[in-house]
């Protein structure tokens, strides 16, 4: 009994003091591993405004994929030295959001598509504009399945991302913006002879927007806002199409800064209404039935892609569809 009643606090305090060291050990190593990942946001924000200053689109794809590169070798490195601190997410990085009005699967699945090409090396551009300080990538351009649209992806690099910390029932609570505002995606179609046949002017935010795609995708490279604008399809006799994808963005003065990406293209069969569809037909007399926000040109001088329109540009509708947003 003497040995029990010896044994059972000596065994108590050295649990007491294994647990102790552990928990100072794991609060040691998250302090190193946010301090890392830290120097490793900042290295990468630092080069990536390198990159974006590229003087051709060749250059420009060849050191951002190098930057991925290194970016997710990186990851993976820290992710093998604190392997209990994988699923962690990174100091202030907000929590995940919660849908409102929309379907937070779509969000998750189009940030999951995106980072995951870029994690296995893929960065697949249909063209790159750098503007207003900032720098925007179409990434891809793909009909729906299902759906009479497209759904054109973007990423736009060098957006400002804003902290702020409000202390709330007495606990602080973290907040994280970007201040970037798109303002639209206009269409306007050519035919073979270089004359203007139609025009597709579009307003507002993109249908889906994810300002911190590190809140769904844990190692995904920071500086960097993923879009998706969804038009209708494209006229079939279309030979060119013309782009613009217009936004701006605060300064740290508080000016709004315009950024404009315009851009011209080969128009692509699969982009384009099928035989059996029609989208207007070559008398041109439908357009705006056959296609929500779709101009008739023929006859008339047009708007033109940068012309203004009465309607306002819609807020942020993330994480929510911009088309559930009322």
């Amino acid at each position: 009994m003497r040995l029990v009643k010896v044994a059972l606090p000596v065994l108590f305090l050295a649990a007491l003091a294994l647990f102790g060291f552990r928990a100072w050990t794991a609060s040691e190593d998250r302090a190193a591993r946010s301090l890392a990942l830290e120097h490793a946001r900042a290295q990468f924000l630092a080069r990536a405004a390198v990159a974006r200053a590229a003087p051709d689109e060749s250059k420009y794809h060849a050191e951002l994929r190098q930057l991925l590169r290194a970016w997710f070798a990186e990851r993976t490195d820290l992710g093998n030295r604190w392997p209990l601190l994988r699923a962690e997410p990174a100091p202030f990085t907000p929590p995940p959001p919660r849908a409102k009005g929309g379907d937070l699967r779509e969000f998750q699945e189009f940030a999951d598509q995106t980072i995951g090409a870029w994690r296995e090396g893929r960065l697949d551009l249909v063209q790159t504009v750098a503007s207003g300080g900032l720098r925007v990538d179409v990434l891809a351009v793909a009909r729906e399945k299902g759906k009479p649209q497209l759904a054109v992806d973007l990423a736009i690099w060098g957006a400002p991302e804003e902290l702020e910390l409000e202390e709330s029932q007495g606990k602080l609570q973290q907040k994280s913006s970007v201040p970037l505002s798109f303002r639209g995606l206009s269409l306007r179609f050519f035919g073979k002879e270089g004359q203007l046949i139609a025009e597709m002017p579009g307003v507002g935010e993109p249908s889906l927007r994810i300002d911190l795609p590190a809140r769904l995708v844990p190692d995904a490279p920071p500086g960097v806002v993923l879009a998706r604008y969804e038009p209708g399809l494209f006229p079939a006799e279309a030979a060119e199409l013309e782009w613009t994808i217009t936004a701006s963005v605060r300064t740290a003065t508080g000016e709004t800064r315009p950024v404009v990406a315009s851009f011209r293209t080969k128009a692509n069969p699969a982009w384009a209404v099928g035989a059996t569809e029609a989208w207007g037909g070559t008398e041109r007399t439908s357009e705006e039935a056959a296609i929500p926000g779709a101009k008739k040109t023929a006859g008339s001088k047009g708007s033109g892609v940068g012309a203004k329109s009465d309607e306002p540009a819609r807020p942020s509708a993330w994480p929510a569809r911009a088309d559930a947003v009322k």
